[in-house]
């Protein structure tokens, strides 16, 4: 499946919302499987926007016999634009929103470059590469935060990632800005130039475990979380090629693989949370 290039005209209240996807309602309930959501914009969700109970899927493949667009990121979420959730926006009680196995990049917006949670929502990204968003030659967007969670007291959107790669993003704020909202970090890796996180809101929580990355002066880091520089310690095979994955002596090799607790499978179908005999 291919949706790009599309753009959600403005409505009566100046709303374009979900330049590729809309889906709203209880009863919507979409599902896609190898796609490449590329190029569409919207004020709110450049790649889609999921409100009112909704429910989107996206899913780089089903079993590892299934061929797909480009091994590695069979599900390509890019390019996409917005004010607000350039890759998507996620909002309203009860509205679910899954990435998995997917690859995240290009995508560009004021606020929430890849993502933005808000109301009662929640979305989950897992076993995905999130790179390269933010890029704006023209100066168009701002590009402030990769990921946006802006709650109330109550409710709280949740934002939850696991087996996920963060890297070479160029964003004007932090990693995470989370205002009244939660966020679970698993098992994954953050290395950007800005802070992985700002916290506002007293209902605000955060919770990191297992993750390797740039920095923790930004946040409490809790659980178990190593600092690493890449400038000093190569991590990837070829980030400057666009490749992510670990080199052989990568310090992320069988880092914390317990706490994983799923039988889930990365870009690669490899199964994660596996023990690497090799490494101690």
């Amino acid at each position: 499946v291919i949706i790009s290039a599309n753009e959600a005209d403005a409505d009566d209240d100046g709303n374009g919302n979900g330049g590729g996807i809309s889906v709203t309602g209880i009863d919507a309930d979409v599902t896609v499987i190898n796609g490449q959501i590329s190029g569409n914009q919207g004020r709110k969700g450049g790649g889609f926007y999921v409100q009112s109970g909704g429910k989107l899927n996206l899913i780089g493949y089903e079993n590892p016999n299934q061929s797909c667009w480009q091994p590695g990121s069979c599900m390509q979420l890019s390019d996409n634009r917005s004010v607000f959730g350039g890759g998507f926006e996620d909002t309203g009680d009860n509205t679910e929103v899954l990435l998995y196995a997917s690859e995240l990049s290009g995508n560009r917006a004021d606020k929430g470059v890849v993502g933005r949670v808000t109301g009662n929502a929640s979305a989950e990204i897992a076993s995905s590469i999130i790179h390269h968003n933010g890029m704006n030659p023209a100066n168009i967007y701002s590009n402030d935060a990769l990921f946006h969670i802006f709650g109330n007291e109550n409710p709280t959107p949740v934002l939850a990632l696991t087996a996920v790669t963060i890297a070479d993003n160029s964003i004007t704020g932090r990693v995470f800005d989370n205002f009244h909202g939660a966020l679970e970090v698993k098992s994954s890796i953050v290395f950007d130039e800005q802070d992985v996180y700002l916290e506002s809101g007293n209902t605000a929580s955060a919770s990191y475990e297992c993750v390797i990355a740039h920095e923790t002066n930004s946040f409490s880091a809790g659980g178990t979380v190593t600092v690493v520089d890449r400038s000093m310690t190569p991590v990837f095979v070829n980030p400057n090629a666009g490749n992510y994955h670990l080199l052989i002596d990568s310090p992320a090799i069988d880092y914390c693989y317990e706490v994983m607790g799923d039988p889930g499978t990365d870009l690669d179908y490899d199964t994660r949370g596996v023990d690497n005999p090799d490494v101690m």
